[in-house]
């Protein structure tokens, strides 16, 4: 059953990616800036993209897996806060050079106006039911968990 719903995730991404690949966007929708194509409350994605999710989820839920969604939908400005922080802090407190710093943000974060976070397509997802508290998304916290790695070897 485990099995069944990383491949269910794994799909989910392919899946939206395709999907969302054929629509025509602007300038200002492309780099998050303005997006009028969004349904949620606080966590926001994009139509077609939160359908799917919602099937994933209820498809989770029946093999008693409980998934979070803990980043969706960001705008130019969320994303270029994050990233500032992040660049202030590896230049400032680990006195990396800017390209250096740069390189190591790139790991796990993009450059803003290029994230598909912009598009309200791309999620971060965590399991439910582990303990909420300070940067759920840290690798050490969920990359040990079957999902993570049966998607992992899904992709390989």
């Amino acid at each position: 059953m485990k099995n069944k719903v990383a491949l269910i995730i794994f799909l989910f991404f392919l899946i939206c990616n395709k999907n969302y690949s054929q629509i025509t966007m602007d300038l200002n929708q492309l780099t998050g800036i303005n997006n009028n194509n969004l349904v949620g409350d606080t966590i926001k994605l994009e139509t077609q993209t939160y359908r799917a999710f919602k099937k994933m989820e209820r498809a989770a839920k029946n093999d008693g897996i409980n998934l979070k969604i803990v980043s969706a939908f960001r705008g130019y400005d969320r994303q270029k806060t994050i990233w500032n922080k992040k660049y202030e802090r590896f230049t400032n407190e680990f006195s990396f050079e800017p390209e250096k710093a740069i390189l190591e943000i790139i790991r796990f974060s993009t450059i803003p106006g290029t994230s598909r976070h912009h598009w309200g397509t791309e999620i971060d997802i965590v399991d439910a039911d582990y303990p909420d508290e300070k940067d759920v998304l840290k690798s050490e916290k969920f990359e040990k968990k079957w999902y993570i790695s049966q998607i992992k070897k899904l992709v390989r």
